[in-house]
C-alpha cells in the first residue's frame, strides 16, 4: 500500500481461508469500505470478480484494490516503483515477460498477481470430499450452513468448485 502497511495478504490471509474474517476490511489509513474481502481461494473459477461482479477477470480485479483509496491507495506508477525496489524481483519479471522492454510494469504486475491467484485452488477440501460422499468431511455446523446456503439459492452461482 502507499503506507507500506497494507498488503494483499492483509485482507486475503490464506491462513484464514483467503479472507480477513472482518465485516468490512481495513485498508489504507485505517479506512474501511462497504464490504469485506471475498476469498481468493478458487477465484480462478469465476468469470466475474468482486461481490458485485464489476471485474471480468483476475487481471482486471487485481488493478482495483491496489489503486483504491480506501484499500491500498497506491497509484499504478507508485506500485511499479515499489516493485522495482524489491531486490531480486527483476529477474522473475524478465523471465515471466521476456518480450517486454520494461518487464516491471503495472499491467505485468496485475498479470503476475492473477497467475498466482490461479494457483489458489482447493480441490480436496472438506466440502469437495463431502459432496463425493464422505459424510464426516463436514462438521454438523458446516452441514447446517450448507443447508441454509442451498435454501437461500446461493448454489445457483456457487456450485461445484465455486
Amino acid at each position: 500500500s502507499a503506507s507500506g502497511v497494507i498488503s494483499c495478504h492483509t485482507c486475503h490471509n490464506l491462513s484464514l481461508g483467503g479472507t480477513d474474517r472482518l465485516p468490512t476490511s481495513l485498508g489504507h489509513d485505517f479506512l474501511t469500505g462497504g464490504r469485506n474481502a471475498p476469498t481468493v481461494l478458487n477465484a480462478a473459477f469465476f468469470n466475474q470478480q468482486f461481490w458485485d461482479g464489476r471485474a471480468t477477470g483476475l487481471e482486471e480485479q487485481a488493478e482495483g484494490p491496489i489503486q483504491a483509496g480506501v484499500e491500498m491507495a497506491m497509484p499504478d506508477v507508485m506500485a511499479v516503483l515499489a516493485i522495482e525496489n524489491i531486490e531480486g524481483y527483476l529477474p522473475y519479471f524478465e523471465a515471466a515477460f521476456p518480450d517486454e522492454e520494461t518487464p516491471i510494469a503495472f499491467e505485468n504486475t496485475t498479470r503476475a498477481i492473477a497467475a498466482f491467484e490461479r494457483t489458489l485452488l482447493t480441490p480436496n477440501d472438506g466440502l469437495d470430499r463431502y459432496l463425493r460422499g464422505e459424510e464426516n468431511a463436514l462438521s454438523d455446523d458446516a452441514k447446517r450452513g450448507m443447508e441454509m446456503f442451498t435454501q437461500a439459492g446461493c448454489v445457483a452461482c456457487h456450485n461445484g468448485p465455486m
